[in-house]
């Protein structure tokens, strides 16, 4: 017995021994193999292919994509400083940016926040070229400051995809104006201020988007499609917008379809003619922006708004000037403290009066629950249809 034991214990002590030095053996073979983070100091000039994958960048300057360029960067971790001396990380005068599974970590200096004016910085600045943007993290440590991307509207782009990304905290998301084409799928915006998406072209598609305080409890709209045509938003969820949710002014077969939009603090959507331009703050700042631009919008027309989800946001709908607007399959849920102020805020022949040619079928109203009468709920209980005219009235 007393053999097997030292047996045993032997072969205990040789399996420690290997574990222990395999374990060092592979500590020290990555320690090896470990790459150093790479600093670039002077402006990077982009003329050709060019890869970075696996890699801390230390950015003291931007890169500059000019045609022939190619900018590749996956897997990696990029920390920026946005200055008046480095006002982007990426300038692309043609070419193409692609970014894959990055961690973006930006810094500013000598910048000072103002939440009611657009700003000078730009993380990704596009004149003409293509951005591909999927599975990244996009954070700036210091809110109404800098903006994630936009776009020249004296030139065209098209293709852009910014999919599946974390984008937080900037003063501005992705401004695509004069961009066609543009996919803008399955990304969470958090606290991002001004216009969260800003389309001025055709073909886009929002898809499956996620808003948390756009606005950042400032000034900001999720979504705003201004003489855009042929775009789809929807799936997308917005919470708590500090101002409107979506905003189509001068739009043209436009589809907004099972969208979940709460606790905005105006209304959840606003469709207006185009000559409303001095009633949109988001649409003044982008022209504050971009002084020259002089741009002929066609009235709003061919609007469908179906199967959203649209709860105690200050308003619901809303539609001016439109032509062949349609209505479906929607759900509104509301609170207001007597049967008049309902009857009147929910009233079609204010909310919707100068439009024509309405197609409005189907959708329901619901009071939302509240403790006000001593815990009854039971109007909050009720579906009723929400008419076509008079304001709802409950039971």
């Amino acid at each position: 017995m007393q053999l097997v034991f030292n047996v045993n214990k032997n072969l205990f002590k040789n399996c420690v021994a290997g574990f222990t030095f395999t374990t060092l053996f592979l500590l020290m073979n990555q320690a090896a193999f470990a790459k150093d983070a790479v600093t670039l100091n002077a402006d990077q000039i982009i003329d050709k292919p060019t890869t970075y994958d696996n890699e801390t960048l230390n950015l003291t300057n931007g890169f500059m994509i000019k045609p022939g360029g190619i900018l590749t960067i996956e897997n990696s971790t990029v920390n920026i400083i946005i200055s008046p001396y480095t006002p982007y990380f990426a300038y692309l005068t043609s070419g193409e940016l692609i970014l894959k599974n990055d961690t973006f970590n930006v810094t500013t200096e000598s910048i000072t926040p103002n939440p009611s004016a657009p700003t000078l910085y730009q993380l990704i600045k596009v004149d003409q070229g293509v951005v591909t943007a999927t599975q990244s993290s996009f954070s700036v440590d210091n809110p109404f400051s800098v903006g994630f991307l936009t776009t020249n509207p004296t030139y065209p782009t098209k293709r852009f995809s910014i999919t599946d990304n974390t984008i937080q905290n900037f003063h501005g998301g992705v401004y695509l104006a004069n961009s066609d084409n543009a996919k803008v799928n399955g990304n969470s915006f958090l606290q991002v201020s001004l216009s969260n998406i800003f389309d001025m072209g055709s073909m886009g598609e929002f898809d499956n988007n996620i808003f948390t305080f756009p606005g950042n409890l400032s000034f900001g709209d999720a979504i705003d499609l201004v003489d855009s045509k042929g775009v789809n938003v929807t799936n997308n969820i917005i919470q708590s917008s500090s101002n409107l949710g979506i905003q189509v002014m001068g739009g043209q077969q436009i589809v907004i379809d099972n969208n979940k939009l709460t606790d905005g603090l105006s209304y959840a959507i606003s469709i207006k003619n185009s000559a409303d331009v001095k009633s949109s703050r988001a649409l003044a700042l982008f022209m504050t922006a971009h002084p020259t631009l002089k741009r002929a919008m066609a009235p709003s027309s061919d609007v469908t708004v179906s199967n959203n989800f649209i709860a105690q946001n200050r308003y619901g709908l809303t539609a001016s000037g439109v032509d062949k607007l349609v209505v479906t399959n929607n759900m509104f849920i509301q609170k207001f403290s007597d049967d008049a102020s309902r009857q009147f805020w929910t009233n079609n022949d204010l909310l919707l009066a100068t439009s024509f040619n309405i197609t409005w079928t189907n959708n329901f109203y619901k009071e939302a629950f509240t403790q006000d009468n001593a815990g009854d709920n039971k109007r909050a209980l009720q579906y009723v249809p929400f008419p076509a005219h008079g304001g709802v009235v409950l039971p």
